[in-house]
């Protein structure tokens, strides 16, 4: 199993008051497409820290997946040219996703104030062209108050090593939601495989692997998603509600998480339900998903490898000693879970405490 890392400022402690006390001179801002965009760090650091939420694509839900070029367009937005008067030299600023990068270059050309500490979540990038390109931009553009938190050692990595960000300022969390005693009881088992997400999915080596099972399968992705491939015995679904996807999660008897070999935090969401409703898991071996469940747990399978997937999807579901292994690595990694704080609360203290080396 991983180490974990304790949060600098733990929720509601004397230091996590102090820390609040030092930003009596300036104000946190979140830049956010909408307002349900890591609603659960947004809302605790609005609520309990005074932040204020500047919303660039209002019209946006949490359901839509978004193409590369969507993403192009929505980073362009006249919108950041709101952005001018909004904070001083002594604000710290989040910025979610990669509005950090037209947000350092108007600060470049002097059309926006540089904060006291601007910090960048959710900036991780699956396509190794696309992250060549983003890099040489990031060197170009990145300033002193540049911070990063990442949910990846990949993009932690990259950061540091490529793009030469000081490990300082690149702040590793371990992604995670709420995990409550009710959830830790195994439900009853399920009648079907499932799987689903857009990010970084491989289902071509998916649906390879199930095209010859007779258990049904439920898969939940996007239209983004490339699935020309989908054999006939998939029920597929496209763009349902997060509430609707983690009901079908949690009913599976099995989840299976395909991954491509390379990218960066990818699966998490998807699998930190399963481990919420400790569901037996086979999954590609990527360094986002064994960072929850060890690098001996059982049900990894090598990436692009349809047939060590098939093997394992079917021992998963007609070995029992294997099931019970499975079942047991996820209750495990769901009770060291359980044992940490919330996430919203190591990303608050990260904003509130001084950034490194001032």
């Amino acid at each position: 199993m991983v180490a974990w890392r304790e949060p600098a400022i733990p929720w509601g402690s004397d230091a996590r008051a102090g820390a609040l006390a030092r930003l009596d001179a300036g104000v946190i801002y979140i830049v956010s497409d909408f307002r349900g965009s890591y609603h659960y760090v947004v809302d605790a650091l609005r609520e309990d820290a005074g932040a204020e939420l500047i919303e660039l694509d209002p019209g946006r839900t949490l359901d839509r997946s978004i193409s590369k070029l969507g993403i192009l367009r929505q980073i362009t937005t006249p919108r950041l040219l709101g952005l001018r008067h909004r904070w001083t030299e002594d604000d710290a600023v989040l910025v979610i996703a990669w509005y950090v990068l037209p947000v350092l270059l108007l600060t470049r050309l002097k059309l926006l104030r540089p904060p006291r500490r601007l910090v960048a979540m959710a900036t991780f990038v699956h396509d190794s062209r696309l992250r060549r390109a983003v890099n040489l931009l990031l060197r170009a553009l990145a300033s002193e108050e540049l911070e990063f938190i990442v949910f990846s050692d990949a993009e932690r990595h990259n950061l540091v090593e490529v793009v030469r960000i000081p490990a300082a300022r690149v702040h590793k969390v371990l992604y995670r939601d709420k995990i409550d005693e009710s959830d830790v009881a195994v439900a009853a088992r399920g009648t079907y495989i499932f799987t689903g997400g857009y990010s970084n999915r491989d289902y071509r080596t998916f649906f390879g692997a199930v095209r010859t099972l007779d258990d049904p399968v439920i898969v939940v992705a996007s239209a983004l998603s490339n699935l020309d491939e989908a054999p006939p015995n998939v029920d597929l679904r496209l763009d349902i509600s997060w509430e609707a996807f983690e009901e079908l999660i949690s009913g599976c008897a099995l989840l299976v998480l395909p991954l491509r070999a390379a990218g960066e935090a990818s699966g998490q969401n998807v699998l930190f339900r399963g481990i919420r409703h400790v569901r037996p898991v086979v999954a590609t071996r990527h360094d986002s998903l064994v960072e929850y469940l060890g690098h001996d747990y059982p049900g990894f399978v090598p990436a692009s490898d349809s047939e060590a997937l098939r093997h394992a999807i079917d021992r998963a579901l007609r070995d029992d000693a294997f099931r019970r292994s499975l079942i047991d690595g996820v209750r495990a990694a769901s009770d060291h879970l359980r044992e940490q704080e919330h996430v919203e609360a190591e990303i608050a203290g990260i904003l509130m405490r001084p950034a490194e080396g001032t």
